[in-house]
């Protein structure tokens, strides 16, 4: 007997909305399974992705689409048990997605596509010193949709990836080594041989210059009173960013010590 008021109580139709309570539990307990699966599967696909070695980006971008599809069938899945017409609702949120995806959305995708591009070729890395999209600066995060770089002055340049897709790259320190160029503007006092004998025998002694390759000099202009002078030197590239400056001060005591005259050195 109390089962039969049971069951009759659960198909009582509920003014107003036409339902059932035991409608109600059903469109719960779907929502319910249909989220709890969503979660197993997402956390599969993450630990899978993991142990394969994918990168992050790619990994959470596809997390992130597996997440919005289970939540998306689980709720059309559930509207039917109160009453919903879910085919309808079906169309409809094609026909949003199409116009959404056909014009709404062209810039976002263009950045999704430059994100997983990025992260597939990989043309820098976190912490890499590089030029992109006239910006230079050194790299903090690579995201799904922007990329941020940090300027020498401590400046946070946030740029959409599809301009860095479609724009040179130039990654200061991908190779283990780097070339750093000097130019000197200098009196002439002496003879040029011994001048630039003089700079690259003082300067290879310095314990951050690396004497493979050695440095050398090149004679950009000489006149009866100066020479312009370039001097090419190799550093290791983790020690770029300290040794700017240090050489620079470190060429200004050599020409001084050295008696050499010069009216620039950058």
């Amino acid at each position: 007997m109390l089962e039969n008021i049971s069951n009759n109580f659960l198909r009582t139709t509920i003014p107003y909305l036409g339902i059932s309570f035991l409608d109600i539990i059903f469109f719960i307990a779907v929502i319910v399974v249909g989220l709890t699966i969503t979660k197993i599967v997402t956390h599969i696909i993450k630990r899978f992705m993991d142990k394969a070695g994918a990168s992050p980006l790619i990994r959470d971008l596809l997390v992130s689409i597996t997440k919005t599809v289970g939540v998306l069938v689980t709720v059309l899945s559930a509207l039917p048990f109160i009453g919903i017409d879910t085919s309808t609702i079906g169309i409809g949120l094609s026909a949003i997605a199409a116009f959404i995806i056909g014009f709404g959305l062209q810039d976002t995708w263009a950045n999704l596509a430059a994100g997983v591009w990025l992260s597939i070729n990989k043309p820098f890395r976190k912490g890499d010193y590089v030029k992109v999209a006239g910006l230079t600066g050194y790299v903090e995060s690579i995201g799904v949709m922007s990329t941020i770089l940090r300027g020498e002055d401590n400046t946070t340049m946030i740029i959409p990836n599809k301009k860095i897709w479609g724009s040179p790259i130039i990654n200061y320190t991908y190779e283990e080594i780097h070339r750093i160029e000097v130019l000197i503007a200098m009196k002439r006092k002496k003879d040029i041989e011994e001048i630039t004998n003089t700079i690259l025998e003082a300067i290879i002694t310095k314990d951050y210059i690396l004497k493979d390759p050695r440095p050398r000099a090149q004679v950009l202009e000489v006149t009866p009173d100066k020479i312009n002078l370039k001097i090419y030197l190799w550093v290791k590239t983790r020690l770029l960013n300290e040794v700017k400056d240090r050489i620079l001060d470190d060429l200004r005591r050599i020409l001084e010590e050295k008696g050499i005259e010069y009216s620039s050195l950058k």
